[in-house]
């Protein structure tokens, strides 16, 4: 059985179609992933100022630091030397 040009023209046609719909569904979840990079990367600076502000000026400890933000004192440490 064979295929009329005119079939093959609309197969393609749908299946360009599937592919805008698809890429269209994808873009909204793009957005999102950005969206969260950006505030995880904002939440990363703001826990590295707030760990140096309680060591440095509020003179804590590492640990007593750690305590105040709920991290580990390691992590703290790695704020601290970054």
């Amino acid at each position: 059985m064979a295929i009329n040009d005119d079939a093959l023209r609309a197969a393609a046609a749908a299946v360009r179609a599937a592919r805008g719909a698809r890429q269209a569904s994808l873009e909204p979840a793009r957005q999102e992933r950005e969206h969260a990079q950006m505030a995880q990367e904002a939440a990363a600076g703001a826990t590295r100022d707030a760990a140096r502000a309680l060591v440095k000026d509020g003179r804590l400890s590492v640990r007593d630091a750690a305590d105040v933000l709920g991290l580990s004192h390691q992590r703290v440490q790695q704020l601290l030397a970054s």
